[in-house]
């Protein structure tokens, strides 16, 4: 249960239609049955972090072999990032976005890995079709101490419905209609409770750390498509 003072108005039609959205574009990426490098980091993290439920360590092999396939995922997905930038340097980027996004499904199809960022941008892409405007929202979370950043425990997700005068670093302004949409862990959620969730998963610690939120430029904010189809 989340605790706070943390109020909202509940409009349901703009919030399922939201959710409904959010769901329908992570099933179409979660379809493609993708493998993630940070998504075995951070299981790998977890384990290290606390045993299972009964209470049983995990045992040095499944370390090992976790630390086997992190890094051949890895290996593969700097290959996808070099053959996305490619694709990039070769078209007239926003105004080919269709043909860029296209691009970036055919090389992560391909491999069959992806990170969150390609995940959240073919999600974006497929809800731009859709006429529905997400935005891109990453964050990473600091030591607070000395302001080291934890390069291993940061993310990258998008929101639909997000407040114009929200404010990006404090996720309950973020809207009353706001939705996580995240392809890589599959979470779709209310904003401020999908941040919590988020924080679970990645063993944020309220008491030493702090965890910074950016709003990503829209990289299809110039299209004509996003103009005249977006909400």
């Amino acid at each position: 249960m989340i605790s706070g003072n943390y109020q909202y108005k509940v409009s349901f039609k703009g919030y399922e239609d939201n959710i409904k959205l959010g769901e329908d574009a992570v099933k179409k990426i979660r379809r493609m049955n993708l493998h993630s490098s940070t998504a075995v980091d951070l299981r790998r993290q977890q384990r290290t972090s606390a045993p299972d439920k009964g209470g049983r360590k995990t045992p040095p092999e499944i370390f090992r072999y976790l630390h086997k396939i992190r890094g051949d995922y890895a290996i593969t997905a700097s290959r996808v990032c070099g053959d996305i930038m490619n694709a990039y340097t070769k078209l007239s980027f926003p105004k080919d976005y269709k043909e860029f996004s296209k691009a970036v499904k055919d090389v992560v199809s391909m491999y069959k890995v992806a990170n969150c960022g390609e995940q959240a941008f073919l999600a974006q892409a497929d809800l731009l079709e859709a006429g529905k405007k997400a935005d891109t929202i990453h964050f990473i979370i600091k030591r607070k101490s000395d302001g080291e950043e934890y390069q291993n425990r940061q993310h990258t997700f998008l929101v639909l419905g997000l407040a114009k005068d929200a404010s990006i670093q404090d996720p309950k302004t973020w809207g009353q209609d706001a939705v996580i949409v995240d392809p890589w862990s599959g979470l779709v959620k209310r904003a401020y409770h999908g941040v919590e969730v988020f924080k679970e998963m990645f063993g944020f610690d309220k008491n030493q750390e702090e965890i910074v939120f950016h709003k990503e430029k829209n990289l299809f904010e110039e299209s004509p498509v996003q103009k005249n189809k977006t909400q």
